[in-house]
């Protein structure tokens, strides 16, 4: 569910993290794509790729065999791989960009395109065109900077210039979303409710009224720190045969369980066939770039 939830959140546009340098097979991950802890704590033993950048044809660094990760240090933003792993065949270096194993190859992308890549879309997306139909095309704020609700509600007029007249969701990192709650409780009045024996302030949503509506600020834990999104729910569709689960479809009631050739034990497999369709591009916004005091 961890890894689905990372595909759909921002597959085919900049992987899980970029090098910003390496030591041996330990990888320090830029501050700017670094995200909460659920992004990397949690992830030991499974394996990764790291490609020199994020269009369909790239060059492959570390073992192409795919790097196990060993451990996650978050408070230095390390990524700790098993001996040989970045370190082996082209040796991983700064500016790659991580992936799991089996997400892309050297021309084209293995996973369905995640939100961050359709809200700033501008070339062809499930079959039609951008360039030629400018309907099509996403929003993108860029190099945002300090992060403020006024800030964020201009960005959100993109949408709106391009025909956005309903309720939206304003996905941020909790990093963010803690800096906004603060900015919010700041300007906060005492009247009649106040008491001395208790304060309580702070807020564990934030609703706010914009131009084309409501504006309702969520919490995605698996958000870079340095982006944000914009989307009505609405315009967005799970397709597919199948959510995820133990089992394939249509095989309801057989064995999920697999016996190893090479071991007294068994293995349990999940299914999932689903992927992310967007009605609208034009109403949604990426926001990248958002710099912390």
């Amino acid at each position: 569910m961890k890894r689905m939830e990372l595909m759909l959140l921002s597959a085919g546009s900049s992987g899980l993290g970029v090098v910003a340098s390496r030591s041996t097979d330990a990888l320090t991950i830029s501050d700017a794509p670094w995200s909460s802890p659920a992004t990397g704590l949690g992830l030991e033993n499974a394996q990764f790729e790291f490609w020199t950048g994020t269009s369909a044809s790239e060059t492959e660094h570390g073992l192409t065999t795919g790097s196990t990760l060993s451990s996650v240090s978050y408070s230095t933003q390390v990524l700790n791989f098993a001996s040989g792993g970045p370190s082996g065949g082209t040796p991983v270096a700064a500016a790659d960009v991580i992936y799991f194993i089996g997400a892309r190859n050297t021309t084209t992308f293995n996973e369905c395109v995640g939100l961050m890549k359709i809200a700033q879309n501008t070339g062809s997306l499930f079959g039609i065109d951008a360039a030629v139909y400018n309907i099509w095309a996403g929003n993108l704020v860029s190099s945002f900077g300090a992060l403020t609700m006024g800030k964020l509600l201009d960005a959100v007029s993109q949408a709106v210039d391009r025909g956005l007249d309903e309720k939206v969701i304003l996905g941020v990192c909790p990093k963010a979303y803690e800096v906004l709650n603060a900015d919010l409780s700041a300007q906060r009045h005492f009247d009649g409710s106040y008491s001395r024996e208790k304060l309580e302030n702070g807020t564990q949503s934030i609703m706010l009224n914009g131009q084309m509506g409501q504006v309702e600020v969520r919490v995605m834990p698996f958000l870079r720190r340095g982006d944000a999104v914009c989307f009505p729910s609405s315009q967005l569709k799970l397709i597919g045969s199948a959510d995820v689960g133990m089992g394939i479809p249509g095989t309801e009631g057989r064995d999920i369980f697999f016996h190893l050739q090479t071991k007294n034990a068994v293995e349990a497999r999940s299914f999932s066939d689903l992927a992310l369709l967007c009605l609208a591009p034009a109403r949604l916004v990426a926001v990248t770039g958002i710099t912390y005091a």
